[in-house]
């Protein structure tokens, strides 16, 4: 049995890359390279199970055009501006929440052993630099990590 070859293209409602810089050429469907490999992994069992090996050609839309910008804007503009707060601090079961949350990225990065070796590397060669700091920050000791006020004092 031969790998079947499989295309996926973006059909109605789905954007297409305008600038480089993303996983995905100029031109394609603004899909990116997880969502692709879930789908063609899926694709493929579904083949396997068929017992063929043609080609395939995957088109994804989104019904009825679903608009995304507006809604995501408008949350993001609520949790920037108007966020959840008791006695003007932010609410901490939220805070602890979001504090578990990032620590359970940093230890899916870690696992991930190709983009822990890729972030040790920036790590070493940016040492003492803001690009050798990871986005996430770093796993460890979390004990300092508290709610603070939303105002932008610097009372903890």
């Amino acid at each position: 049995n031969r790998k079947p070859c499989i295309v996926i293209e973006g059909g109605s409602g789905v954007g297409r890359v305008t600038r480089k810089g993303l996983d995905q050429p100029v031109g394609n469907a603004a899909i990116n390279r997880v969502p692709r490999e879930m789908i063609e992994k899926e694709v493929l069992e579904v083949c396997r199970v068929a017992d063929y090996d043609g080609g395939l050609k995957i088109e994804i839309s989104v019904p009825d055009g679903e608009r995304l910008l507006e809604p995501v804007s408008a949350l993001l503009g609520e949790l920037i501006c108007d966020p959840a707060t008791e006695g003007g601090r932010f609410v901490p079961a939220y805070f602890e929440s979001e504090k578990l949350n990032l620590i359970d990225a940093i230890r899916s990065l870690i696992n991930d052993k190709r983009d822990y070796a890729d972030r040790r590397l920036l790590q070493e060669l940016c040492a003492g630099e803001a690009y050798g700091v990871s986005r996430l920050g770093r796993s460890g000791p979390q004990g300092n990590s508290r709610p603070r006020s939303c105002s932008n004092s610097t009372a903890a």
